[in-house]
């Protein structure tokens, strides 16, 4: 196993946390915009916004050597009403997952991925839904490369909205392989 995979860890961010975790989702936020994509609306993603629709203990950090190189939201929870309530019912969430672009490349998101799927299946969810409607295609073929199947649904105003479904199978990897997710049997 390579240096990057033994040190990473993902944790729940605490209070002391939290401004690092928004500048992580800042960061991505500029760097998608410098690429002529508006991701999130700045106001989004600020601390007291986050907190007034999360629970902290729903924000997580993926560390490499103690530093902070990637963040997310996970939880059971979902308000797109596209998502039929008996899969809201059967799912876990991640939202918002960010990595700083001096870590981007590095594997980081898979990690954060992973990660997320390793808790679906021992939690007993059937499915990890990852809702992020961007139309960014490098991002797009990354989900789907890490074996997300892209659902493209109207909201109720008519605008395409686009979340990925990744089923949850005891004893599956997740997307190329090349995860740590072990068997689970």
């Amino acid at each position: 196993m390579n240096n990057i995979a033994q040190s990473f860890e993902v944790r729940a961010v605490r209070a002391i946390d939290l401004y690092k975790f928004c500048e992580i989702l800042m960061d991505a936020t500029r760097w998608f915009e410098n690429d002529g994509e508006a991701f999130w609306d700045r106001q989004q993603i600020v601390p007291h916004t986050i907190l007034a629709h999360y629970r902290i203990d729903e924000l997580f950090l993926g560390y490499v050597d103690k530093q902070p190189v990637a963040a997310m939201i996970f939880n059971n929870r979902c308000h797109w009403p596209q998502i039929s309530e008996s899969q809201r019912r059967a799912s876990l969430f991640v939202h918002k997952l960010a990595v700083t672009r001096e870590s981007s490349g590095k594997g980081y998101s898979e990690k954060m991925l992973d990660w997320a799927y390793q808790q679906s299946v021992s939690q007993g969810y059937n499915q990890l839904i990852l809702l992020c409607n961007c139309y960014h295609n490098k991002l797009r073929q990354l989900w789907q490369r890490f074996g997300f199947n892209e659902i493209n649904s109207q909201d109720e105003q008519g605008e395409l909205n686009r979340y990925y479904v990744q089923p949850v199978e005891l004893g599956k990897r997740l997307g190329n392989g090349k995860g740590l997710l072990n068997a689970l049997v």
